[in-house]
């Protein structure tokens, strides 16, 4: 087995010899190195551009000679992605070694996961992520196969169908979770809720059958062996597995359901969280949370139909469904100023209250505890690292190694109001603001270069007297500095070089002048952010995105201009969770909008009670016309499809039953 040591040092060097090569124009590192996921199983990715006039085959065979000779290859094998060339290759060390080339027009990112090392890259065309009507229409046709495999006899045929229809499935759940889709990269990171309903589904679990239906040579310890998968059994075992699930007809009928089954699962999951493109729909009141703005928001990173808010009164609410229904998971005394998932760990979510510190949840947000260091603190926002998290606090900054407990960090003055990680790595660097109004007017930055050890003020050259915000963006493809977003009383601004300089986003017909005090990235992009402002009860405020690093903001209209928290699911076409407040009634209000990029659309209006009074029902084409316009018509056709398989397979059943 290869230690870290041996796999940096062999990144090292071939990085080193294609730097020294003059038909490589650029070299880039790629993969779990780069997301901060590397871990002692993790492999070497490597991406290289090359001379448009140089063969790529000529350098292929140099660069194979050298991982043969220098670093113990044993076997490889090509894979092709487009003009790219991906050689793969397997050490003694069992260490695996991906050397991607393609010809320099072509060299850019083709993931987030990629930082340029030498040379220059191209902006690649974001890859498109599969449709869930694609996959759904997949899943019923491996189903259809199983039933027909079944009843010929195949019973290889049928596992193997089975197994599509399993992975097509757990793609869609990737799919509406937001988490990667391909070669199983997302699948642990799925709520459990996704994946449980799948586990009956499994082939091995059917070799446990009643013991009436098995004979003597299986009995006892195919039992105990039901649990393993059938890829991963003895080709007797297995045999004996598929054997006993398809051994008799009324076991194929119910295969062929429990494979249409897994199918209805997937088309129930994605269309339950269907919501219209584009469109701004209004969720239920937020339960106790009375006549003032709603600030706490917060939506889990891998499932975007849960969503975390704070009431008024201090307790915390959490909803399953995208806010169709709330269940209180913490009662509290103190009002919560910030909810915050953390990015680097699933389910870890944490909640600074106003005067009471923290709490801490480790399960999604359905219990909680009191993190221990901030007992009497006023909680203001957290900022995530990789070796640590950091709290901005009335006393400064607070840091902590796991959320549980906390320590004062270098900063214990003054209160702070916005915070953020510009360096994930150690030695981590972060980057403080407040909004407490400065002696000379004068704005002020806190800057730590050493996770929060020791602090250097700054006065950067923007407007305003208060931060309100600060957000770092992920690292562009091109270079290693986080973008930078700066909220203030007065303006947003941007900057491109850990905050020495900035460029205005607001004034100049761009975006209004006024006080921004919600920003958020779309999933890894760099360049894609939304911006929002309650406008300070001026009526200028409102809800914008850009999709090109802040040149141009489009606005998203919201249904009412204050808006005072956006929670941005972790999704390329995002479900963003909107609360606004009316000044003038004081009334909070929950609406969720589903960023598709097309016009906003406006929440759909309810007839008057006098329009409506003679209706006594829907007409036939109003339901039709109803039905045809519905976004949840795919899963409907789904459902209805499934449903005349299953009718097919009990009748072909009963016919043959009778015979």
């Amino acid at each position: 087995m290869f230690t870290a040591q041996e796999r940096d040092s062999l990144r090292a060097g071939v990085l080193a010899a294609a730097q020294q090569d003059a038909r490589i124009t650029s070299g880039a590192i790629t993969g779990s190195a780069v997301g901060g996921t590397e871990d002692p199983w993790s492999d070497v990715d490597l991406a290289f551009g090359v001379s448009p006039d140089a063969p790529i085959a000529a350098v292929l065979a140099d660069f194979t000679a050298l991982m043969y000779r220098d670093h113990g290859a044993v076997h490889h094998f090509d894979v092709l992605a487009g003009t790219w060339v991906y050689r793969v290759f397997l050490l003694a060390s069992t260490l695996q070694v991906d050397l991607a080339f393609v010809q320099a027009p072509d060299f850019g990112a083709r993931a987030p996961t990629f930082r340029l090392v030498f040379g220059d890259a191209n902006q690649l065309p974001s890859p498109s992520r599969p449709v869930a009507t694609d996959l759904l229409g997949l899943a019923w046709v491996y189903a259809l196969h199983v039933r027909s495999a079944l009843a010929r006899g195949r019973r290889w045929q049928a596992e193997y169908m089975i197994g599509e229809v399993r992975e097509h499935v757990l793609k869609l759940a990737c799919l509406r979770h937001g988490v990667p889709i391909d070669e199983g990269r997302g699948l642990d990171r799925l709520p459990e809720d996704a994946t449980r309903p799948l586990e009956a589904a499994l082939v091995s679990s059917s070799a446990c059958l009643p013991r009436r239906h098995q004979g003597a040579h299986r009995r006892g310890s195919s039992c105990r062996r039901r649990a393993r998968r059938t890829a991963g059994t003895h080709p007797q075992e297995a045999g004996a597995m598929i054997g006993g699930l398809v051994s008799h007809p009324g076991r194929r009928l119910l295969a062929t359901i429990a494979a249409l089954w897994m199918t209805g699962v997937a088309a129930l999951e994605v269309g339950a969280g269907a919501l219209p493109d584009s469109t701004w729909v209004a969720l239920k009141a937020l339960p106790g949370q009375g006549r003032v703005a709603l600030f706490a928001l917060a939506v889990d990173p891998s499932n975007n139909q849960s969503v975390i808010a704070a009431n008024s009164q201090g307790s915390l609410l959490r909803t399953a469904n995208g806010g169709t229904s709330w269940t209180t998971v913490h009662t509290g005394k103190v009002a919560v100023n910030t909810i915050s998932f953390s990015p680097n760990t699933n389910g870890f979510v944490l909640a600074g209250t106003r005067g009471g510190g923290a709490l801490a949840s480790h399960d999604g947000g359905a219990t909680w505890s009191s993190a221990s260091g901030l007992e009497g603190r006023n909680v203001r926002v957290f900022a995530f690292a990789l070796p640590l998290i950091a709290a901005g606090t009335d006393h400064g900054v607070y840091t902590s190694p796991d959320g549980a407990r906390w320590t004062q960090s270098g900063l214990t003055a003054p209160t702070i109001s916005a915070l953020t990680v510009e360096a994930i790595h150690a030695p981590v660097r972060l980057l403080a603001g407040s909004d407490a109004q400065a002696s000379g007017g004068t704005l002020s930055f806190y800057q730590s270069l050493d996770g929060g050890a020791t602090w250097k003020r700054s006065s950067p050259a923007i407007s305003g007297t208060m931060t309100v915000k600060l957000v770092s963006g992920p690292l562009p493809p091109v270079g290693n500095v986080r973008p930078l977003v700066v909220g203030t009383n007065t303006g947003l601004f941007l900057s491109g070089d850990n905050g020495a300089t900035f460029n205005p986003l607001s004034g100049g017909g761009l975006l209004p002048t006024t006080d921004y005090t919600q920003v958020a990235f779309v999933t890894s992009h760099h360049d894609r952010y939304y911006a929002a402002s309650d406008g300070g009860g001026s009526g200028s405020g409102g809800l914008w995105r850009t999709s090109d690093a802040g040149q141009t903001f489009t606005s998203l209209q919201p249904p009412q201009p204050a808006v005072t928290a956006v929670a941005v699911s972790n999704d390329e076409q995002p479900t963003l969770y909107v609360a606004t407040f009316q000044p003038s009634t004081h009334v909070a209000s929950l609406w969720t909008y589903h960023d598709t990029g097309g016009r906003p659309v406006g929440p759909p209006t309810t007839p008057s009670a006098v329009a409506s009074a003679p209706r006594l029902g829907h007409s036939s084409d109003s339901i039709l016309r109803d039905l045809l316009s519905s976004p949840q018509l795919p899963y409907v056709g789904l459902g209805l499809g499934a449903l005349a398989v299953v009718l097919t397979a009990i009748a072909a059943h009963l016919r043959g039953r009778y015979r």
